[in-house]
């Protein structure tokens, strides 16, 4: 007798009812689709299941289950469940401290304490803190009986995971939503308008002048303003290709992309990639960093000294590639494009398109215009679209500029990178003083108030002078200050030095009061200042 599927049941979900009479009858693959769908957010969810009726359709029940199993262990491998909100996140970093404090009324040994508190840490997929020249024994495990450490770390890891879901669902690409989902990328927006509420119920007063600043006005001249980020960029990109003129040094411009199995999305037909490999922004980024490294180092033992800037932005389905422009003497430049090419393909260098496609190269024509102009457009799209109406598919470039941002921020990309030159810190905090010594520090500190990065850069003995040999160094000062979870505060920046005459940019100590209700609550920041 032939056993009939049973009737569609009301309560389950969207995705288990889509697929109800795949299977057998008995009902061992509809248990198994429970499992594995029920718990996850809707829209997840439903896309798994999309796909899993397709590969059902294409390649037979085996397939699609082995698919199902694949991505919902990912999902799910984790004690903060995905379709939890902020509100339960913070229940969740609630219950973990309440954890950790019953832990340690049973558990006396330090020691052992620890390595049980970073079990349970590791159970959520949260990194424990690592016990270090830095952090102390007891100072880890602080940081666990902290409430707002727990909410931190649970937040930035659910958003991570959850955006690896969507992504790992077919649901991020320019014909859904480009770059990032519409639920982080809102999540990140609100996380940003929460920053800015506490921010201005903050205000900092200084022991010099006790002038009272909003830190948010203070923050908004920092380089976490993208405008500020933007020009500075600008000015050292300049500046580097004033230098490259003045050697008359040929600059290149490369694009480097992944192979196509980290690619999870084809951006003609918004199909998923057979090939894709199940790789995230993440692991991508890494790939490519360390795709770089080895690159630096084989020029690093040639003597090729190049200088330049990469920037890392999201294809439409958020897999990262880099731009980078390259300046160095011309008689290295054949080599420059061969040693890339070389490290660039040699994982799978023999897939469709990779030989055009996976790096490519563009030299920089000064008879039609300056370098700065081929990095220009990239640097503004990827902060704030300034001077950019549309970007690439016609899109609101400065919704874009958002969007990317969100993406950054959810994979931990760092956007730029400046390599070859001095530290930008040098820099910074030679423009936070009004003057400075006689000798190398004035002619530093004059060039840096200029705005003239080539100029800088010559004051500090030139383009190929070696970090190690700068004649100018940040100053830093050790504090064995408490901080917040009983470890020395450590190590903080004081200003510059040329090992001779110190300049100190510096040399307020700021209290930060949060005004509620006409309650003022002070904290001290000693040695150091608000961005500024």
């Amino acid at each position: 007798m032939k056993l009939k599927i049973p009737a569609i049941p009301e309560n389950i979900s969207a995705a288990e009812k889509s697929t109800w009479t795949i299977g057998s009858p008995v009902g061992c693959d509809r248990k198994f689709r429970h499992h594995r769908l029920s718990h996850l957010p809707p829209r997840i969810s439903n896309a798994i299941a999309k796909k899993y009726r397709k590969l059902y359709s294409k390649a037979g029940l085996q397939t699609a289950n082995l698919y199902l199993l694949r991505i919902s262990e990912y999902l799910t491998f984790t004690t903060v469940n995905l379709a939890l909100s902020d509100e339960s996140l913070k229940l969740h970093g609630k219950s973990m401290v309440t954890k950790a404090f019953s832990f340690k009324q049973l558990i006396s040994d330090e020691l052992a304490l620890y390595d049980v508190l970073c079990k349970m840490a590791n159970k959520s997929l949260i990194p424990p803190p690592i016990v270090s020249e830095t952090i102390s024994l007891s100072g880890a495990i602080n940081r666990f009986r902290d409430e707002q450490w727990w909410i931190r770390k649970a937040r930035s890891i659910h958003k991570y995971r959850f955006e690896v879901g969507m992504i790992s669902a077919g649901l991020v690409h320019k014909h859904s939503a480009k770059y990032i989902s519409d639920e982080t990328y809102k999540r990140h927006q609100e996380q940003k308008d929460r920053n800015r509420r506490v921010l201005d119920l903050l205000i900092a007063t200084n022991d010099i002048d006790e002038n009272e600043y909003s830190l948010s006005d203070l923050i908004s001249h920092s380089q976490a303003n993208p405008k500020n980020r933007r020009y500075e960029l600008m000015v050292r990109i300049a500046g580097s290709d004033q230098i490259a003129k003045d050697l008359n040094h040929d600059g290149v411009f490369i694009t480097l992309t992944c192979p196509s199995r980290m690619h999870p999305i084809y951006a003609k037909s918004g199909d998923i990639n057979p090939l894709y490999d199940g790789t995230d922004p993440k692991q991508a980024q890494y790939y490519l960093t360390s795709l770089w490294k080895r690159i630096r180092a084989k020029l690093k033992r040639d003597l090729i000294h190049i200088y330049g800037i990469r920037v890392a932005e999201p294809q439409h389905d958020g897999t990262p590639h880099w731009h980078l422009l390259i300046f160095s003497d011309p008689k290295n430049t054949t080599k420059i494009k061969a040693i890339c090419s070389h490290y660039a393909l040699q994982d799978s260098p023999n897939e469709k398109g990779a030989q055009k496609h996976r790096i490519t190269f563009d030299m920089i024509d000064r008879n039609k215009g300056s370098a700065v102009g081929y990095i220009a457009k990239y640097i503004s799209k990827n902060i704030d679209a300034e001077h950019i109406d549309k970007d690439l598919d016609g899109h609101d470039a400065k919704s874009s500029a958002l969007r990317v941002e969100a993406w950054a921020s959810t994979f931990g990309i760092r956007q730029f990178q400046m390599f070859g030159c001095p530290p930008v810190t040098i820099w910074r905090e030679l423009r936070r003083l009004n003057g400075a010594p006689e000798g190398v520090l004035q002619q530093a500190y004059s060039a840096a108030d200029s705005g003239n990065w080539a100029l800088f850069i010559e004051a500090l003995g030139g383009i190929e002078q070696d970090k190690k040999n700068l004649p100018i160094k940040v100053l830093k000062l050790w504090s064995d200050e408490e901080g917040k979870y009983g470890d020395p505060k450590g190590e903080s920046i004081q200003g510059i030095t040329d090992g001779i005459q110190d300049a100190i940019s510096r040399d307020k100590i700021w209290t930060i009061s949060r005004k509620e209700n006409n309650v003022t609550d002070s904290v001290r920041m000693e040695g150091r200042s608000p961005p500024s």
